[in-house]
Formats: C-alpha cells, structure tokens, sequence
C-alpha cells in the first residue's frame, strides 16, 4: 500500500513515515500544505493519505481531504489534536466515510493506531 503523509511538523512526519515503513507500507511522500498535498496525491496516487487537519497555508487539512477523496477516490484518515472544533465543526454532517486519529498520542499508542487501521504487510 501506498500512503502520502500530510504533516506541517517535520519530526512528527518523519515519525509516522518510520512507522509505516517498519510496517512495509510504502510512503509516497511527504506533505506540509493542503495545496502541495492536492498535487502530490494527483502526481503519486497514493491508496490512503494520512492528512493533518491543521496544515500550513490557506487550505487546511479537511478541505484538502474532502478535494482528494472528491477528484481522485483516495481514502483520507484525519489526524486531529483531541476536542479540535475546527475538525468537529468541518466533520459534521460531512463524515465521507473518513477515518479519524486523535493526538496527541505517543509513538506506540499511535503505532498501536496505525496496525488497527493498517495491519502491518510484514510479517
């Protein structure tokens, strides 16, 4: 499986990016905005994007979930800070079949996260 990651925090990207490839999922890339995520997921086509809700730029991490799944069928799982009303207002009435974690969480918790939604490829 092939996965973008959408993440402003460059530690907390290159994290979740070490998780999945320990894992066997190939991650495709790395994004920070949701317009550079947009571009990527229509360059790389991904099969999931694991996308921040809040990003760097203009477009956050929902709208730039709603504009991939919308024009390219790509699953989105949303990774929001707990109680985010911004992803609680936009989530509302908008759900998409869209998967959600919730941070903070630590690297083990969210490892423990990931092989539930993504069981590991390796073995």
């Amino acid at each position: 499986m092939r996965i973008l990651v959408v993440e402003d925090e460059a530690i907390i990207a290159r994290d979740i990016q070490n998780i999945l490839s320990d894992c066997g999922y190939q991650v495709t890339d790395l994004a920070s905005s949701g317009e550079e995520s947009i571009r990527k997921a229509e360059d790389q086509k991904p099969d999931l994007v694991l996308m921040d809700v809040r990003l760097k730029g203009t477009m956050d991490g929902i709208e730039a979930g709603h504009a991939i799944h919308d024009r390219f069928h790509i699953p989105i799982v949303l990774v929001t800070a707990f109680g985010d009303e911004l992803a609680e207002e936009m989530l509302a009435g908008r759900k998409n079949g869209f998967l959600r974690i919730v941070k903070p969480f630590e690297a083990e918790e969210f490892r423990g996260i990931i092989l539930k939604l993504l069981p590991c490829e390796i073995n």
